[in-house]
Order: C-alpha cells, then sequence, then structure tokens
C-alpha cells in the first residue's frame, strides 16, 4: 500500500513521545492541548520531541527555528506579518486559524506540531531528500 502520511497519522505516535517526554499520561495530552501552556514543556523538551520524532518516523522537522522566526506585535501576540510569510511558506496549515490573536506559547498544540512534522516530511519527499514509504503502517507503529 503506498499511502501518504496524514496529520492523524503522526498524532498518535506524537501524543505517546510528548507524553513520555513530559513524564504524563497519555489521555492527559489531546490534539488540542498547548506543548507549552497546557502541558508545561520547555523548549528544550521540543527539542527532544522533535529527535523522539524523527527517529520514530524519519521527520525531521526544526521546531527552534520556527519559533524563533516568531515575531509579536506591541501587545504580545503573533504579528500579522508573521501569519501571513507562514501561510506563504506553507499554505497546507490554517495558520490564521492557529495563530490570531494568541500570545506566547498558547498557539503550539499538539495538532499544530503534527502539521508542521507531515509539511515538513512532504517537503523533503519533494526534494528528493527522503523516499516514500511503501508501507505507511510501518511508519506509525509500534517502534523501539
Amino acid at each position: 500500500m503506498n499511502a501518504e502520511l496524514t496529520t492523524e497519522q503522526i498524532l498518535e505516535p506524537l501524543i505517546t513521545e510528548v507524553a513520555d517526554c513530559l513524564a504524563l499520561d497519555v489521555p492527559e495530552v489531546t490534539p488540542e492541548s498547548t506543548f507549552f501552556e497546557d502541558l508545561g514543556g520547555e523548549s528544550i523538551d521540543l527539542l527532544d520531541i522533535a529527535f523522539r520524532m524523527q527517529r520514530r518516523l524519519g521527520i525531521h522537522t526544526n521546531m527552534q527555528e520556527f519559533r524563533s522566526a516568531l515575531e509579536f506585535d506591541k501587545e504580545g501576540k503573533i504579528s500579522v506579518d508573521t501569519i501571513t510569510r507562514l501561510q506563504v511558506e506553507t499554505p497546507a496549515i490554517d495558520w490564521a486559524a492557529h495563530l490570531s490573536g494568541k500570545e506566547g506559547g498558547d498557539f503550539f498544540t499538539i495538532r499544530l506540531i503534527a502539521e508542521m512534522m507531515l509539511q515538513s516530511h512532504l517537503r523533503a519527499l519533494a526534494a528528493g531528500k527522503v523516499e516514500a514509504s511503501t508501507d505507511t503502517a510501518q511508519l506509525v507503529g509500534n517502534s523501539p
């Protein structure tokens, strides 16, 4: 089967890895949980999650680069320019829905992380940097 990886297929292992990294029970982590605000994650934890997911699914996502590129307005909210730039760079993600009116880290949901990982994977596929899996179940199955 040559199925394409989806956000939903990334979510299950991502939730497991986030829970393990942050020493939480899996039911405490939902797709709408915010990594920093709700779950108490820190920047170093985000790096750990990115490495875990790269090892587990073969998806490289530079979350620190993304966070450092964010610009905020005078009120501490994500700037309109940042939302516009992200929408151009990755139009498959509804950045306005994720970022509009949000402050600090309260926009960084587990679902957004999964969507970013998927887009990173799709860009790598298009650039020929990774090969498509012939069995998506291998990617998202329980791996050591």
